[in-house]
């Protein structure tokens, strides 16, 4: 079954005209969309003439009066995602149509209309898609030959660098959830407080276990310092040594470490 998803101007259009009907459109357009196989002909749509890659579905709204919606079908994962919403006039194609964003987009999860209103109205966020840039960086991570290993603790790491909004946390936590779901991967997911609560709002996120021994975290450091070496919880800041050769704590642990394969940190720490 072929996945949904939505740019964000695309999501802008259909909050705009909400009120014409567009509210019915997953039963009546997406489902029919999703479950259309291989060489068979879209419900309601064709292509669009001088458009490559742009297909047009149409859904008629009763009184002469239809939503137009545009959309390109990803050939990577067969996912249908659409860039432009509007109601048919004389206007409606009067622009380059290659010039609709393809990014950022959303995927839609959902089934009922209950759902679909809270997914326009700002629950989309909760299921973001990477972008291509994105995509790129979070290939990097998990892969050995991008950087070297520190051969006196045994990992390697990646670091990414970006200004503030630029997709930093979603990247980690959807390339998190990859690595977990696809690669097998034991991942330990540490975040600041102040991001914690909205990453876990996340779809890819609410799927994964909530037990450590399941292979997948998702908390602060210091809660995982709790869960995972209590004896490091009730030492003082002062008693902590950082120096991997000297402290026994990291040596009594080397091999309970080393068992997770990926450690994901997000610091949000501030340049000066």
């Amino acid at each position: 079954m072929r996945q949904i998803q939505l740019t964000r101007k695309a999501i802008k259009d259909l909050q705009r005209l909400q009120s014409t009907g567009a509210k019915k459109i997953p039963e009546k357009l997406f489902k029919k969309l999703t479950n259309t196989q291989e060489g068979e002909k879209f419900h309601h749509t064709k292509h669009l003439k001088g458009y490559r890659h742009l297909w047009r579905s149409r859904k008629d709204l009763g009184g002469n009066s239809s939503l137009r919606l545009i959309w390109t079908n990803n050939l990577d994962d067969d996912s249908i995602r659409f860039l432009y919403v509007d109601q048919r006039d004389d206007d409606t194609y009067d622009f380059d149509l290659n010039k609709l964003p393809q990014e950022p987009a959303y995927t839609w999860n959902g089934k009922t209309v209950g759902e679909w209103a809270l997914f326009l109205n700002c629950e989309y966020n909760t299921s973001p898609v990477l972008t291509q840039h994105q995509r790129q960086t979070s290939g990097k991570v998990g892969n050995k030959s991008s950087y070297g290993e520190d051969k006196r603790i045994g990992f390697f790491a990646h670091i990414t660098q970006c200004p503030p909004g630029t997709g930093k946390t979603i990247t980690a936590a959807l390339r998190a959830c990859e690595l977990y779901k696809s690669d097998c991967w034991n991942v330990i997911f540490l975040l600041p407080q102040r991001l914690l609560e909205d990453v876990k709002t996340f779809r890819c996120i609410k799927s994964m276990p909530s037990e450590l021994s399941e292979g997948f975290f998702c908390g602060t450091f210091q809660d995982w310092i709790k869960r995972f070496c209590p004896e490091v919880s009730k030492l003082k800041s002062c008693e902590l040594d950082f120096n991997f050769e000297r402290n026994t704590v990291y040596k009594e642990n080397k091999q309970r470490i080393k068992a997770f394969k990926i450690l994901i940190l997000i610091g949000g720490v501030r340049s000066f």
